[in-house]
């Protein structure tokens, strides 16, 4: 674990609780003192689909902008933790509380890692936009990735424009979630400094089937009808198919593997 002195946060390091799921929002919980913090971790590869290694360096821009970076170069991955705006190197004036990230010359990727601590369903909200000077003059592409194999990608956006993503995944203790950023087709990462945010809603309790906090013998009722069943689009399912926990359009024994241990927990996570 990394730890600096040079950026304090007021921003706490965890999750809050809201309805059925615990919410890991990238920017309200960005740590500029230690990495990994929490869920997050804040790293480099040198291609998309190549290891992941710590950014353990920092530099402070602008009295109030903290960059987790390697010496003297991006990639870089940061926050402006100031009350107000700061301008940065190519970039126009960074708002307060932005987050964003920038590769480096060769193409090394700026990644942030989001680490579930649980088995569950977790719903995952990405959004990205250029804050470059002369976005005319940027390209870059950014992938999304879990457990190491690619969600989505953008092939290569101008900086002038913006990307977004959600989609739903189930994940287990240990999951990863990689938000990574090269610097595009244009063989140039100048120009390339990217706002982001990124929020993952982890659901733990994904067996109680009709959502009243327990997983118990009405949930079962629901379930094993629906197990016997197996596929979602017969007339026959469930409106909703509910049962299909990890949402593949069948319940079948990968579902019965998520829902038996909360059953027999009883009492949602």
């Amino acid at each position: 674990m990394q730890k600096s002195l040079l950026c304090w946060s007021a921003v706490a390091v965890g999750f809050a609780s809201i309805a059925r799921g615990q919410v890991f929002d990238g920017r309200a919980q960005f740590s500029t003192t230690t990495n990994p913090a929490g869920a997050w971790s804040y790293g480099w590869q040198p291609a998309v689909d190549a290891g992941f290694t710590l950014l353990t360096h920092q530099t402070v821009v602008g009295g109030g902008a903290c960059f987790w970076d390697l010496p003297g170069s991006p990639p870089s991955i940061g926050k402006n933790i100031s009350d107000h705006p700061i301008l940065i190197a190519d970039n126009p004036v960074v708002p307060a509380g932005v987050t964003m990230f920038h590769p480096g010359p060769n193409n090394q990727r700026g990644v942030v890692r989001w680490t579930a601590p649980g088995a569950g369903s977790a719903d995952v909200f990405i959004h990205v936009g250029g804050v470059a000077i002369d976005p005319e003059f940027a390209s870059t592409d950014v992938a999304i990735l879990l457990n190491g194999s690619i969600l989505a990608a953008s092939s290569n956006y101008n900086n002038a424009f913006t990307y977004s993503f959600y989609q739903r995944v189930e994940v287990l203790p240990g999951s990863t979630i990689d938000l990574s950023q090269g610097f595009g087709t244009n063989g140039s990462y100048l120009n390339d400094s990217t706002a982001f945010r990124f929020t993952v809603v982890l659901n733990q309790c994904i067996a109680d089937l009709n959502a009243d906090g327990v997983v118990d013998d009405s949930d079962f009722a629901v379930f094993a009808p629906a197990y016997n069943i197996l596929d979602c689009a017969d007339p026959a399912m469930s409106p909703g198919c509910p049962a299909d926990i990890n949402h593949d359009g069948v319940v079948d024994d990968v579902d019965f593997g998520f829902f038996v241990p909360q059953y027999n927990a009883l009492v949602c996570p």
